[in-house]
């Protein structure tokens, strides 16, 4: 490899190098730096050149070297130190231009010295004047503007009072550009140097990387702006009028300068500034460059259009586009502001991009372009808003199941799968609070994996740090450190994830009988208890004496609430969903309060479902298919306690109509379904067979047991609330409830898993689905679910295979099966 880059240099070997005079030397910087040459025993030879003729380095070369390792992103401190050390001594014989290129090199590296700016000043001041080329002059205000050096303020002046009376000549597009983003800078701010954000900061003392043509490193990073007057308002306001006139000429860099510029007045509190139709104008010019950019101006431009609308309304679905087309090219840290983006804009094309950029391998290695703690747990909140729309936002989980794409939802749970890996392969320390938001989208993605056990354990159940005869112990350690609310959210994802091992081993519910105090932490807990109680997994922590602490609590915050019109809703988000109908739970908080929060829930889901706008695409096939269905007296969209059912089917026409597909009718079925409408009779048969096959069938009837009986600790016969839930026409006794199983309600099936249990049982119905459906058996009713993935959508002959299926389950629930 050093070979072929000492050969593009035309070098041939390292003894060529140790040959070069200064000026040879900083020809082969330049052309290494334009090259992207990256092999870092030809950089080590070349800088160890430079460090040997530094004294022979004029202003001119120093600019070079500096502005070449800048462009490269090598910084080496000891190398800068040797080069800075000539700049200081020989800084009176810098020019405007040499000048420019070094305070530029020194901006992208995010070094301010104080002492070395001031040393150039006198000189600048001397030598910039009306004769100097502007495209020198802007480069150096914007050096200036990115090092927030505080004596700039006179060279601004000088290059004010230099360029004014020749501005309405200036129609270079970079100029402008440049100019601007150096005089929208505020002068109320903060006076530390701008670090460069990690996506430009590639490589650090280990060596020179290549960052590719996909990002611009000419662009600078969005500044951190406090409102403020501008120093010169009138020349921003020529500078915009100017750029006005000549946007059409502006390149694709300019366009990313220019938006930053107007981002700048925006977010400070200037946007009267800016020209009417300099926005519009720029629209128009943005769909001429789109294949002129490169992968990182697209994420820049996605970061500053946000606080333009016009221009993100105009251009950011077609910059969505762009990007979700080139996503090999980005890198993960680029994927936050793109999502950002995509959910701005409902872009789903751009969702499922990001998501799928996160889903590769690299996504979980070490680097500055490797996601951090914190952007980790952003990417997860909209990863989770993305798939499954108002998950970030409520720690509850109500959200709707509303249609969602099929693999959006898949790409979600594998790129969160895989960014949860990168954090323990890189062995992060995370935050209670971290670890809390993680494991709550990881439980609203469904996502379950064995990692959560190293995790979870290691930091949201610290191991106390303290000598072997201490009487404190982990969980009080741990109280200390974890608050409420972050308590009462591990606990209910770890119930939706269902691991009661590590609900045991942080002793969950018995913290949060001390711990928890607010009624929304406590309902997260009671929550919890249900789904680990009727999913049958209940840790063995769970005890019914340390849920009277939360009941209370939640009992004493219903009582405080006004009696007023909002009284239901306001009560309905307080309450836990399934706790007041499980009822050996339930029991701990009394009748009474028992028979106040069940309306109320149940009101609350009628109310939740006439609210949806409209159904699922799965669930209107199958009504499609269900319509067709004769004397199944159908109802649709059953609120049953909790829980909104899509359909409910009379069991005995159910089951009149899958005999008499399979050919099974008998002379009073023949009678009864004479006057329907659609029914084909089948051919007839002896009197003989059919008695034998009455008789057959009555036996095995007789039989088989009772179906779905009631568990004897659940009574549910004196509810008149639940009686209300359900239709007038159907009944458990007489009806049977078709449930809709779709992709989210299963947990993340993936070859990524590194549980080998967990990977070999496939698709595993995730635990509050499953205690959805046992609450409805509790209850009395019958149950057949159908798998979206299992239903023939596409094929237009599908219908009887999806019938068949629906047929085997009602064959299955009566023992009939054939």
């Amino acid at each position: 490899m050093a070979r072929i880059a000492l050969t593009e240099l035309r070098l041939q070997t390292f003894k060529r190098v140790y040959r070069l005079d200064a000026s040879e030397l900083c020809g082969v910087f330049r052309e290494a730096a334009e090259r992207r040459i990256n092999n870092r025993e030809v950089w080590d030879a070349l800088l160890y050149r430079a460090t040997l003729l530094r004294g022979e380095f004029r202003p001119k070369d120093l600019a070079t070297t500096v502005d070449s390792l800048a462009r490269i992103r090598y910084k080496d401190s000891s190398v800068l130190d040797y080069l800075l050390q000539e700049v200081r001594s020989k800084a009176r014989q810098f020019r405007v231009r040499d000048a420019a290129l070094l305070l530029n090199g020194l901006a992208k590296f995010g070094l301010r010295d104080e002492l070395l700016c001031r040393s150039l000043l006198p000189p600048l001041l001397r030598r910039i004047t009306e004769k100097s080329k502007w495209e020198d002059l802007s480069l150096l205000a914007l050096s200036y503007a990115r090092l927030s050096d505080p004596g700039r303020e006179p060279i601004f002046d000088q290059i004010v009072g230099s360029l004014t009376p020749r501005l309405n000549r200036i129609d270079d597009g970079h100029t402008l550009s440049l100019l601007a983003c150096a005089f929208t800078r505020a002068t109320a701010r903060n006076p530390h140097v701008e670090e460069e954000s990690a996506e430009e900061s590639y490589v650090e003392t280990e060596g020179p990387a290549v960052r590719k043509e996909r990002e611009d490193e000419s662009a600078p990073a969005l500044f951190q702006l406090e409102a403020g007057e501008f120093s010169h308002i009138s020349f921003v306001e020529l500078l915009l009028e100017q750029c006005e006139r000549h946007i059409f000429s502006f390149r694709g860099s300019d366009v990313v300068h220019l938006c930053l510029a107007l981002a700048t007045l925006v977010r400070s509190g200037h946007a009267e500034l800016i020209p009417p139709r300099l926005l519009k104008h720029l629209a128009k010019r943005l769909d001429a460059l789109y294949f002129d950019l490169v992968p990182g101006q697209f994420v820049r431009l996605l970061e500053l259009i946000q606080y333009l609308p016009e221009v993100e309304v105009a251009c950011g679905p077609r910059i969505l586009d762009e990007l979700a087309y080139r996503a090999r090219e980005l890198f993960p840290r680029s994927c936050l502001p793109m999502l950002r983006a995509a959910l701005r804009l409902n872009h789903a094309r751009g969702k499922s991009a990001a998501a799928w950029r996160l889903t590769r391998m690299d996504a979980t290695a070490g680097g500055p372009s490797i996601l951090t703690n914190s952007e980790t747990c952003e990417a997860a909140a909209m990863l989770a808003e993305a798939a499954m729309p108002g998950t970030s936002m409520s720690s509850g989980f109500a959200f709707d199941q509303g249609e969602t794409s099929g693999s959006l939802l898949w790409e979600a749970r594998e790129a969160l799968l895989i960014l949860l890996h990168g954090l323990k392969k890189r062995g992060v320390d995370l935050k209670p609070e971290m670890a809390a938001n993680l494991l709550r989208f990881a439980a609203a993605l469904s996502v379950r994996d064995t990692h959560w056990f190293y995790l979870g354990q290691k930091l949201l159940v610290p191991q106390p740090m303290h000598g072997k005869h201490s009487t404190r112990s982990s969980s009080t350690i741990a109280s200390e450190t974890v608050t409420e609310a972050d308590l009462a959210t591990c606990t209910l994802a770890l119930a939706r994830l269902s691991f009661p091992q590590l609900v045991d081993a942080g002793s969950l519910f018995s913290r949060s009988a001390v711990a928890v105090k607010s009624p929304e932490a406590a309902s997260s807990v009671m929550e919890a208890a249900a789904i680990f109680s009727l999913t049958e997994r209940r840790p063995q922590d769970l005890v019914a004496s340390k849920l009277i602490p939360l009941v209370t609590v939640l009992d004493k915050a219903l009582r405080t609430l006004p009696k007023d019109d909002q009284y239901e809703t306001k009560a309905a988000a307080l309450l836990p969903r399934l706790f007041p109908f499980c009822g050996r739970f339930a029991q701990v908080a009394g009748q009474e309060a028992i028979l106040e929060w069940r309306p109320l829930i149940i009101t609350s889901t009628t109310m939740a479902v006439a609210a949806r706008s409209r159904s699922s695409r799965f669930q209107e096939l199958v009504l499609q298919e269900l319509s067709t269905w004769p004397g199944i007296d159908l109802e649709t969209e059953i609120t049953v306690g909790p829980i909104s059912v899509p359909f409910a089917m009379n069991l005995v026409g159910l089951a009149n109509f899958v005999r008499h597909q399979h050919g099974y009718v008998d002379l009073g079925d023949e009678s009864e379904s004479s006057g329907e409408e659609g029914l084909a009779m089948p051919e007839a048969r002896t009197v003989h067979s059919r008695r034998l096959g009455r008789r057959k069938r009555k036996a095995a009837r007789a039989k088989q047991p009772p179906l779905a009986p009631k568990p004897q600790d659940v009574d549910f016969a004196d509810d008149e609330a639940l009686l209300r839930s359900t239709p007038s026409n159907a009944r458990p006794e007489t009806h049977v409830l078709l449930e809709l199983l779709r992709d989210s309600d299963y947990y993340h099936a993936s070859p990524t898993l590194q549980g080998e249990r967990q990977r070999a049982k496939g698709l595993l119905l995730a635990a509050e689905k499953h205690a959805e459906i046992q609450l409805l058996r509790q209850m009395g009713w019958h149950v057949i679910c159908v798998p979206e993935h299992r239903w023939q959508m596409e094929d237009p002959k599908g219908f009887q295979a999806n019938r068949e299926m629906i047929f085997k389950l009602v064959a299955d629930l009566t023992g009939e099966v054939r």
